[in-house]
């Protein structure tokens, strides 16, 4: 396990874009040499863009506004850095950005926690550590669950759950 990483997040102006006077900026995280790109679907005027400072220079609305953004992305990637640290995992750069933009492998769907749950209570009602009664209930609010879930209108079955308390 490397016990230091050289860690950076930058912000950059693509002036290959320009576009009415404004180019997208995107951001790239740096670990350990290796680089990961991602947009930050933001647009900026040219004229108040400050390659140096990584900022929009200036007090107007405009600048404000981008450099309020881009502190949230920097403290978004900085909290999912952390977290992946805390977990124990290598962070390379594509990693953290994966994790920011939510496309992980190690998450459950709304669904599997459902099926999880409802597999756990089966198992403690066949051992004999769940009542009769309370294994009713909670075969009730399966079906309950089950039919809301399933709504064609609404699509919980592909909701990722970032945070459980089951370890899955």
């Amino acid at each position: 396990m490397i016990s230091h990483q050289s860690f950076a997040i930058r912000f950059i102006a693509i002036k290959k874009r320009l576009q009415n006077g404004e180019v997208p900026l995107i951001y790239r995280i740096t670990i350990n040499g290796e680089r990961a790109e991602g947009p930050t679907n933001r647009l900026v005027s040219l004229s108040l863009w400050d390659a140096k400072a990584q900022k929009a220079t200036g007090k107007s609305d405009e600048a404000k506004e981008v450099n309020m953004q881009l502190d949230a992305i920097k403290t978004s990637l900085h909290t999912h850095q952390s977290r992946l640290v805390t977990l124990g995992k290598i962070v390379t750069a594509q990693l953290l950005k994966n994790e920011y933009l939510g496309i992980t492998t190690d998450r459950k769907s709304l669904c599997e926690s459902f099926d999880f749950l409802i597999k756990r209570k089966e198992e403690l009602f066949k051992k004999g550590k769940l009542s009769e009664t309370t294994g009713f209930a909670i075969a009730g609010k399966a079906i309950h669950y089950a039919f809301f879930i399933f709504l064609p209108d609404r699509p919980f079955h592909i909701i990722q759950l970032s945070v459980t308390d089951n370890p899955f």
